[in-house]
């Protein structure tokens, strides 16, 4: 987001856990921030996973006019909760991690991930004025655990014996085809 290796700015070792108190760094300027002071609309769609613990961190306070997905780092696919704890310590917490703007979506158990976060691409860049330039970052949760794919997209793969080369050749194919849709669009 920032065009600068984490490495720069003290996260190298890990990554930011749900329930850290950390974050990409507020001094640090992001790509939307700049476009958005040059009469962008910016747009992110999907996977945050820079750090929520304060508001200040969160997509539409580092340069986002929009956010519509999860803020930490592998939610289910289907059902959009994230279940964990820290490295080496029993999962402590859960809940629903899936957002449009500050508020829970609650109305999207049972519809996959990839689909969803296509869709919402889809809307936003329908919905834009076409006389405004847009920026939209459509981070897809695919492929990254959990390894979780529509029924119908693990079938075309039956020839896979082990079944999670299989589900992940299905969520490949699952995003490579919400790519397809995003990109040709009427």
């Amino acid at each position: 987001m920032t065009g600068r290796y984490q490495i720069r700015f003290g996260l190298q070792h890990s990554l930011i856990w749900p329930p850290q108190p950390s974050g990409l760094p507020l001094d640090e300027v992001t790509l939307p921030q700049r476009l958005r002071e040059g009469g962008y609309s910016t747009h992110i769609v999907g996977k945050w996973h820079l750090g929520f613990y304060k508001e200040e961190y969160t997509p539409t306070h580092r340069g986002f006019d929009t956010f519509y997905g999860y803020l930490t780092g592998a939610e289910d696919y289907w059902t959009h909760w994230q279940v964990g704890g820290l490295p080496g310590q029993p999962q402590t917490w859960s809940g629903l991690d899936l957002r449009d703007q500050d508020r829970p979506v609650t109305d999207q158990n049972g519809t996959y991930s990839t689909h969803l976060f296509a869709s919402k691409a889809i809307e936003i860049i329908a919905q834009q004025d076409k006389s405004k330039p847009m920026f939209l970052f459509l981070s897809f949760q695919a492929v990254h655990t959990p390894l979780q794919a529509p029924a119908e997209d693990i079938s075309k793969y039956s020839h896979i014996n082990d079944n999670d080369r299989r589900v992940y050749a299905a969520m490949t194919t699952a995003m490579d085809e919400a790519v397809g849709k995003v990109a040709v669009m009427p």
